[in-house]
């Protein structure tokens, strides 16, 4: 198992500390090496906040999560950055690339911690550009660059470290039909050939159908919804 939420609960709570709204209550999920999972619900459901919790962005109230056998609670602040920097990646429906790097420095930040990986991760990088079309643009920065051009950017900065779970919030919100269709596919490629579980958050059911499994967040709790 790569990733466990055992009794998740979250609210958030007014000025004076008192609870304003409970999000979650009681939520559990599971989630296995390689799994393809998509996460809908309505707007303010709490989607974005499961994400932002796997992410160690926020903290739950009460519950456990388990990545790869070791408690998130548990982790140091040093092992917080390099968990979130290692071993998960993010992609956003906003890409919120650098606008003064190109799109090739906009790829490798997150490898600038660790420059020893410089050039394994250049080879990657490279790898990956090309794979999604990309290649011969890295010199252009994001003003040069379409919406599409800069997500399939982001989700390369996303991969680079090689991350065991890709957390996808709204990837394709601000795309068109076609080019929202292409990155998912996308996605689902690189799902399957590097064996990267995946968890999307989105309103679209066309995207979420692409998912190997589909759960519905519904007060505060997720629910096996039918492929």
């Amino acid at each position: 198992m790569l990733l466990q939420l055992n009794n998740i609960s979250k609210s958030y709570h007014n000025a004076t500390g008192k609870v304003q709204r409970q999000i979650l209550s009681g939520l559990n999920l599971s989630v296995e090496k390689g799994d393809a999972i998509a996460i809908v619900g309505s707007s303010g459901s709490g989607k974005t906040t499961i994400l932002n919790l796997i992410g160690k962005l926020d903290q739950p109230d009460s519950g456990e999560i388990i990545f790869d056998g070791k408690n998130l609670d548990s982790m140091s602040k040093t092992e917080t950055l390099q968990f979130r920097n290692q071993d998960i990646g993010f992609v956003f429906q906003q890409h919120f690339l650098l606008p003064q790097c190109s799109l090739w420095e906009n790829v490798l930040i997150p490898v600038l911690p660790n420059k020893s990986k410089m050039t394994q991760a250049e080879k990657r990088g490279e790898e990956l550009l090309r794979q999604l079309g990309i290649w011969d643009l890295r010199y252009q920065k994001p003003g040069e660059l379409s919406i599409g051009e800069c997500q399939r950017t982001a989700l390369v900065r996303a991969l680079i470290n090689k991350p065991a779970l890709l957390l996808a919030d709204e990837p394709t919100g601000s795309l068109d039909e076609d080019n929202a269709g292409q990155l998912a596919g996308l996605l689902l490629e690189l799902n399957k050939s590097e064996n990267t579980s995946l968890i999307v958050v989105t309103h679209s059911m066309s995207i979420a159908k692409k998912m190997d499994k589909i759960f519905e967040l519904k007060n505060g709790k997720l629910e096996s919804f039918p492929t």
